[in-house]
């Protein structure tokens, strides 16, 4: 089965958020397309495997069936629903990606 994927508004502005950042703070839209691109292409994966990431529940105290792929320093959050892949939010490793999902942080496993 061949699934579609739909990018959200949030998740675009991510997107474009990652390259300004990435092509401003650098001075390196070579590096900016790069890795939009390498996110991009492994968010492609999904039409094909979409239980490709785990569940965030699998880290994180929480019941929503989100699921997380890693592309380098970035996050990409997305859910299942029926033949569609939504991509929710693509965030930085680093950020309190669980308030930026959810409004506050949630616990986490082993912490």
């Amino acid at each position: 089965m061949q699934y579609n994927i739909d990018y959200t508004a949030e998740a675009q502005r991510d997107l474009d958020g990652i390259w300004d950042h990435i092509a401003s703070e650098f001075q390196n839209t070579s590096a900016a397309n790069s890795i939009v691109n390498r996110i991009m292409d492994d968010v492609d994966q999904l039409e094909t495997f979409p239980e490709l990431g785990p569940l965030l529940s699998s880290i994180a105290d929480t019941t929503r069936s989100l699921r997380f792929l890693t592309t380098g320093n970035y996050i990409t959050f997305y859910c299942i629903l029926g033949s569609e892949i939504r991509i929710e939010r693509i965030l930085y490793g680093r950020r309190d990606y669980l308030a930026c999902l959810f409004g506050k942080s949630l616990p986490r496993e082993n912490s």
